[in-house]
């Protein structure tokens, strides 16, 4: 049965799925607590964590370049790398 991981993707050729490994997904959950139990977020933290989730595409589909899109304004909207954002991100998905 060939399947393998790559990158925190998990691939299976017999069924033709891809699945993220339990790994990736505590690593998102746990940058996702921090981003919301931080009052301040620097555009550094904030596109590390867009990152992880954009980079699930090929798991999830189109549906994750929708929900962080307002992630991608926050980012843009920085003065400079380290600037800190003072709003709180409230996001329902």
């Amino acid at each position: 049965m060939p399947k393998d991981t790559w990158l925190g993707i998990e691939i299976n050729l017999n069924l033709g799925v891809l699945k993220i490994t339990p790994e990736r997904i505590s690593n998102i959950l746990k940058t996702a607590n921090f981003l919301l139990s931080n009052k301040y977020l620097s555009a550094r933290k904030l596109s590390k964590f867009t990152g992880k989730i954009i980079s699930t595409k090929y798991v999830l589909g189109d549906l994750v370049l929708l929900k962080t899109k307002f992630l991608y304004k926050v980012i843009e909207s920085r003065a400079y790398w380290m600037k800190f954002y003072f709003g709180k991100i409230c996001y329902k998905v």
